[in-house]
């Protein structure tokens, strides 16, 4: 018994026509990308130059700000002391309280110790990062 197929049946020929629809997609959907890419017009001089004096005015913002909020400090501390970039000791509680401060401990101190450090500084634009090896090798030496 042969099993006759009419060309509408044929799953091959289903197959190759999905193909040939999925590739034709593709090429539209390239086709517009390119369309629309090559459709946005370039800045102009002057909207460059706008653009260039609105930076330098960010700028200079920013730095009359970091001016009035005070320069940025660092803190160390190491075996419950308190240390300056200089490696000098200090009082913790020295520091204005507007003054950002970056506090560098080690990093084998618990929350605890971590939370108490903080309220001997009092400091409320205080930030807390580890000691690297190279820190922890000049204390060392200290």
């Amino acid at each position: 018994m042969a099993i006759h197929l009419k060309e509408h049946e044929n799953s091959t020929t289903q197959a190759l026509t999905e193909v040939a629809l999925a590739l034709s997609m593709a090429f539209f959907s390239l086709l517009i990308l390119t369309l629309i890419s090559m459709g946005v017009p370039a800045k102009s001089k002057l909207n460059q130059q706008l653009d260039k004096e609105k930076t330098i005015d960010v700028i200079q913002d920013n730095k009359a700000k970091s001016d009035k909020a005070g320069s940025l400090k660092y803190v160390i501390y190491y075996h419950g002391d308190f240390y300056d970039a200089a490696l000098k000791r200090i009082k913790p509680n020295k520091f204005n309280s507007q003054e950002r401060l970056i506090l560098a401990i080690e990093s084998t101190l618990s929350i605890s110790e971590v939370i108490a450090i903080k309220t001997q500084i009092n400091n409320s634009n205080l930030s807390i990062t580890t000691l690297n090896n190279e820190w922890l090798s000049r204390l060392e030496k200290k």
